[in-house]
């Protein structure tokens, strides 16, 4: 679920600036992300870290996915979404 709602948030701030985000994989929205600006400073590295938990998540490879992961990736989401708020 943390998976599906970091790919789908980096999506949405992608179609809010305008871009084409809906039919890439991952790797590729972050570096229209990163491109465009959107991303800056350490979040596209951080954003690229997680493609890795975004794979096995869709994958159900749930076993190569630690605790820790999931809950630094709902953080980075929650900075994402509150940072886009303020």
């Amino acid at each position: 679920m943390v998976a599906a709602a970091l790919e789908e948030t980096l999506k949405q701030l992608g179609e809010e600036k305008g871009m084409d985000v809906y039919n890439r994989d991952m790797r590729e929205v972050i570096q229209k992300l990163k491109d465009g600006g959107v991303l800056s400073g350490a979040q596209p590295s951080v954003a690229s870290g997680y493609v890795k938990f975004r794979d096995h998540a869709f994958h159900g490879q749930f076993e190569q996915i630690e605790r820790p992961t999931i809950e630094s990736a709902a953080a980075f989401v929650e900075g994402l979404l509150t940072s886009r708020m303020s």
